[in-house]
């Protein structure tokens, strides 16, 4: 948009040699999605990115824009589940990632202020800010530090899907279950991720005698139906999330019904996530899968008393470079 302005702002005082270091994949999650829904709901105006400040060992930033503002309604529920405007497709997901994310961490992510533009007063716009573990740094300081400065968790990798996974495809209509498969290699491909085998089953009855086998294997995902009776079937996939459950399925059960209310029981017995009919776009599917496993690998992270010296250049940003004109 010609009559929005992108602008990149930093603190007062920083410097050409100040860096900061903090987790980078969750720094341009974070920041993209903020950028790009505030970029949705402003028309005019501005869309600022600045950095805050360095507190408690987390660097704070923040999102401003001059948009429409968001209405109390939706702002209660921004982070809990997806919210969907009348004019412009699903922005909740990606709140949802973001929020989880950081959590998973040290950091956070929320809503410092929003105004709600009206016929009376044209006026209006939202403050998103977010923090994570992270410190400024100079050229010239070493790099050791002690871990527990970054907080009590911190991913020292980018968060990502498994380049080997085996999926499950159950399903009675051959139609979806090409559809399911079509988009879950398109996932796959988008990771970079090379070694997906899939596997088909029309009826629950045809995998059960499996699931003690692959309930074993960590990189796996099963996508449920719950009604599978076309080809024969007589249990429904409620019996099938059950049984996996009951063996300790290690991977993902993605509840794959279509029907508001199935999914809610599916995830009552221990579904991760559910994808609606039709399926959803690709980029979302790989939200809720990365989403799924950070939440499972959260708990497990195991962070060094004192981080190795590595180069700065590979795990910085450089302050300056945030007082460049962003381009969307």
């Amino acid at each position: 948009r010609n009559d929005v302005k992108f602008v990149a702002e930093k603190r007062d005082g920083a410097v050409a040699d100040t860096f900061v270091r903090l987790d980078m994949y969750m720094f341009c999650h974070i920041s993209n999605n903020l950028l790009s829904n505030a970029r949705k709901h402003t028309f005019n105006g501005s869309v600022r990115f600045q950095f805050i400040k360095e507190e408690g060992g987390k660097l704070h930033f923040a999102v401003v824009d001059s948009g429409r503002g968001i209405p109390e309604s939706i702002a209660r529920r921004l982070f809990k589940e997806e919210v969907c405007s009348a004019d412009v497709r699903g922005v909740g997901l990606g709140l949802v990632s973001c929020h989880r994310f950081a959590k998973a961490i040290g950091g956070n992510v929320w809503l410092e202020r929003t105004k709600v533009c009206s016929l009376e007063d044209s006026t209006g716009g939202s403050e998103f800010r977010f923090c994570l573990p992270g410190k400024i740094v100079r050229v010239n300081e070493p790099v050791a530090c002690d871990a527990g400065a970054l907080g009590a968790r911190l991913v020292t990798s980018s968060p990502k899907l498994p380049s080997r996974m085996n999926v499950y495809v159950v399903e009675d209509s051959s139609l979806i279950r090409k559809s399911i498969i079509s988009k879950l290699k398109a996932v796959a491909r988008g990771a970079r991720a090379n070694d997906w085998q899939f596997h088909e089953h029309e009826t629950v009855e045809s995998i059960l005698p499996l699931t003690h086998e692959i309930s074993k294997e960590p990189n796996s995902m099963i996508t449920v139906d719950q009604n599978l009776d076309s080809c024969g079937g007589q249990l429904r996939g409620s019996d099938l999330i059950t049984a996996l459950k009951r063996a300790g399925f290690l991977g993902i059960i993605v509840s794959a019904s279509g029907d508001d209310t199935t999914a809610e029981e599916h995830q009552r017995l221990g579904a991760d996530i559910r994808f609606g009919k039709p399926l959803p776009p690709v980029s979302k599917i790989t939200d809720l899968l990365s989403t799924s496993l950070a939440q499972r690998t959260a708990s497990d992270i195991v962070v060094p008393r004192v981080l190795p010296a590595v180069d700065v250049s590979t795990l910085a940003v450089r302050t300056d470079a945030l007082a460049r004109p962003w381009s969307p």
